[in-house]
């Protein structure tokens, strides 16, 4: 067989192997896509249907397929999609499902880089995998994200959970509405469910789920479940914490350096800071202060030690941060280091840093940093009448 017979045979093979019509298994999923892409292009349903279909035809195409093809390739069209024909092997995220399960992040990372190098087209299959890596990456909010979802097949729908869970965790208000549209068969979102329960204070479900946890996990989710249960003495049982806190160092083997180990030295650097013994706080967090992870919080509690004990450290960076109650309450410490008037550092924290005292978590620990740095430049002017009133506030609501 000559080069010219065998090049019009791997023509013909590739004619033959292409498909001339959506599959009927794909038609309401593609549908369900028109739709959502629709809807995140703030078109009007008649915008994208005219001189295509009725809205009835509309409707029923997200709920059962229709036998002309035409219909979805040129609604499709309208919102800058089409259904890729030629494409026999979807992009596999193979690689990525398995560093998501073994919460190897470094590599997680680099599958993720590697998918976004495969996204050429926007076809209906690649637009919705690129919705999902905004939402990993964080450049989507929680409702976009609600809204994809129900798009994604069952592994890559609980990768998009964990971070949803995650973006839900970091943000600076409690977070208590239903979150039965995210995913929690993994026991990795299982725990990171665990440490919103106890954020917004369900301590009840939490201690519940976080038994459960210990019984059923090992390795690192285990390590994960037994910080929470740190977290979860530290609010109700702080009695306890010690005495479990020493079984954990005793009887766990956290793998040293690694995020969990950290953790632990994070959550032991609170109890401590919360109890006031400021001696064993600060021997903790100077630990975490150039851990990345940790760095933005730790060197918030470290600036207000230094306020209000004999420790001083070197340098005092001031990390940006996206975290509306972190910057707020770092730019006070910016501005008292950098030397501003001791008037214009005590309006700015009780004209903003006391708006931030119900989005910081614990509360109470904002307040009485707040506190304590108006106490400090009372000490200074001889003037308390801002600091006593202060002290009147109940900030337990919001102010």
């Amino acid at each position: 067989m000559n080069s010219l017979t065998n090049e019009s045979f791997n023509l013909l093979e590739r004619v033959c192997m292409r498909r001339i019509d959506i599959p009927n298994q794909e038609k309401v999923y593609v549908g369900k896509v028109i739709e959502f892409s629709r809807k995140q292009n703030n078109f009007t349903i008649d915008a994208i249907i005219d001189g295509i279909c009725s809205k009835q035809t509309y409707y029923k195409l997200q709920k059962e397929p229709l036998s002309e093809s035409e219909y979805y390739d040129q609604l499709l069209e309208r919102v800058g999609l089409f259904y890729d024909y030629d494409s026999q092997n979807p992009i596999s995220l193979d690689g990525l499902w398995n560093a998501f399960c073994e919460q190897e992040w470094s590599l997680f990372d680099q599958e993720i880089q590697g998918l976004k190098e495969q996204i050429m087209n926007p076809d209906v299959y690649q637009y919705v995998l690129s919705g999902a890596i905004q939402c990993i990456e964080q450049k989507q909010d929680i409702a976009y994200a609600k809204q994809l979802l129900p798009l994604l097949h069952d592994d890559l729908k609980e990768i998009v959970s964990y971070f949803v869970l995650w973006k839900i965790y970091e943000s600076y208000v409690q977070y208590k509405e239903d979150v039965s549209y995210l995913s929690l068969k993994t026991e990795i979102n299982q725990c990171q469910y665990l440490f919103l329960l106890i954020k917004n204070e369900q301590y009840y479900d939490a201690s519940v789920l976080c038994e459960k946890l210990l019984q059923s996990t090992k390795g690192k989710n285990h390590d994960l479940a037994r910080i929470a249960k740190l977290f979860l003495l530290l609010a109700i049982q702080p009695e306890d914490f010690v005495t479990q806190c020493e079984w954990i160092q005793k009887n766990e083997q956290l793998t040293a350096d690694s995020f969990h180990a950290y953790e632990l030295l994070y959550v032991t650097g609170i109890f401590y800071y919360k109890q006031e013994n400021y001696k064993k706080a600060w021997s903790y967090f100077i630990q975490l202060k150039d851990i990345p992870q940790f760095h933005i919080p730790v060197l918030l509690f470290l600036y207000h030690m230094e306020t209000i004990t004999s420790y001083v450290l070197d340098k005092h960076p001031i990390p940006d941060t996206t975290e509306k109650d972190m910057k707020v309450l770092l730019t006070s410490y910016e501005m008292k280091y950098k030397g501003d008037s001791l008037q214009e550092l005590e309006k700015y924290l009780w004209t903003e840093c006391r708006k931030v005292i119900q989005c910081f978590y614990p509360p109470e620990l904002a307040q009485k940093i707040i506190q304590d740095e108006l106490f400090w430049i009372a000490q200074q002017t001889g003037n308390k009448s801002r600091y006593y009133q202060f002290n009147k506030i109940d900030y337990s609501i919001n102010t």
